[in-house]
């Protein structure tokens, strides 16, 4: 069975030749254009569950400890297709008729009793039809019509989908929207549109004022007194139309350290004009490798391996060795590339506390995504840290674990990034 791709949802996508904002700023990772089967929420799977019932909401049922939960989702898993969109639709009942254990108990008996009908169905054929009788029979039940309509009607299934069509022009008993915004949903989730392979070229980019008033906002910089907007907008317009000005500007470029946002903004520039910058491309990344700020040094040999492998991973090898967070960036894009000899300098990010505004942060994820997905094409048990306590006692050494478990396995281990080959057509990191 193939591996599934999954993205998370909600990150805004650039629009062609553009910088697109993030939380806070501009975010690299958001640049990048893959394939994916599924998408989940924005930040699923960002926060840690911890083997104790005090995360009790986070799972919206009765489940309490981590272990039950596990234990479900395996059962889950196990159950034929058929069964687990049944068990889904369940839930969704649950959900909207608000029967669901830390929801308030304030549930009519009739909700009560068209949950109890519809939950020994064993079919999404039969559940759709007992959604749909139970609505017919007591249209003056409006607001358990309406729930059930969206609990059922909502799903994306072929069944459903299959009587949603049976229903658009002769809505009764849902109303004529909700049956309409139903069938666009399910239709959207059932057959999504291919996301583009290739992005479109560009409008040229403009500037209030031109080429002087842009430059202006450069050399002003990034600080309270100027608005970020105005900033982004006059580094992606230069970088378009005059790039030796903003390789000039970035090689002596120092930052000026004005709170938590700038820890990572050498990543941010430097990303930003490689991303954008079409014209003499190589040429300008060479001589970023020589600028002031590690990250805009470290961001210059990242890109310059998609121009020139050879000088990209010469330059890397080097800036590895780069104290903190420059020189890991620089030790995972080798790692990424299949150097086995880079992954202990990679896994020095995972010692200590880092600032959440840190690149650190995003790091360590990619270190954890590239070690799993490596683990599983080597066919080697996958990387278990150990649990921190909670609330927080002792600080759990994840530099230590991670090494040990690559000492281990690294004979066997293929380094196995299923996405760089995508986004080495696109030319991002």
């Amino acid at each position: 069975m193939d591996s599934l791709k999954c993205q998370t949802s909600t990150a805004t996508p650039a629009e062609p030749g553009g910088l697109p904002n993030g939380l806070g700023g501009v975010v690299p990772l958001w640049w990048r254009n893959l394939p994916f089967d599924y998408e989940v929420p924005l930040f699923q799977g960002k926060m840690y569950i911890y083997p104790d019932n005090t995360h009790r909401i986070l799972f919206g049922s009765e489940i309490a400890p981590s272990s039950e939960f596990r234990e479900r989702v395996q059962t889950f898993v196990a159950m034929g297709e058929e069964e687990r969109h049944v068990q889904i639709l369940k839930a969704r009942m649950r959900k909207y008729l608000g029967l669901e254990p830390r929801m308030s108990s304030d549930s009519s008996v009739r909700v009560r009793e068209a949950y109890e009908e519809l939950s020994g169905a064993w079919s999404v054929k039969s559940i759709v039809q007992g959604a749909l009788k139970i609505g017919l029979a007591e249209p003056e039940e409006a607001v358990l019509v309406r729930a059930l309509g969206q609990a059922v009607f909502g799903y994306a299934h072929p069944e459903v989908l299959a009587a949603l069509k049976q229903l658009d022009g002769n809505p009764v008993p849902f109303a004529e929207n909700d049956v309409k915004n139903w069938i666009r949903s399910v239709r959207y989730t059932l057959d999504p549109p291919k996301p583009p392979t290739t992005r479109p070229e560009p409008p040229p980019p403009s500037f209030e004022g031109g080429r002087a008033a842009a430059r202006q906002a450069l050399i002003d910089g990034l600080h309270k007194d100027q608005s970020a907007y105005k900033f982004w907008q006059a580094l992606e317009y230069l970088t378009f139309t005059a790039p030796e000005l903003v390789t000039n500007w970035l090689s002596t470029w120092e930052n000026p350290q004005e709170g938590p946002t700038m820890l990572k903004a050498g990543y941010e520039l430097g990303s930003a004009f490689a991303y954008l910058c079409k014209t003499d491309r190589e040429k300008h990344l060479k001589k970023l490798l020589r600028a002031h700020d590690p990250y805009v040094q470290v961001s210059a040999a990242v890109y310059l391996a998609f121009e020139s492998e050879t000088e990209g991973r010469k330059a890397l090898e080097k800036f590895a060795a780069f104290p903190g967070d420059p020189g890991a960036w620089a030790a995972l894009t080798l790692a990424r590339r299949g150097r086995k000899d880079a992954v202990p300098r990679l896994l020095e990010v995972f010692g200590g506390n880092v600032d959440s505004w840190s690149l650190a942060v995003l790091l360590r994820t990619q270190a954890v995504i590239l070690l799993s997905n490596s683990a599983v094409a080597s066919g080697v048990p996958l990387p278990s840290p150990p649990a921190p306590s909670h609330p927080p006692a002792e600080a759990v050494d994840y530099a230590g674990y991670y090494l040990s478990w690559w000492r281990e396995h690294e004979p066997k281990v293929r380094l196995y990034d299923p996405w760089f080959p995508v986004l080495a057509d696109q030319k991002i990191d």
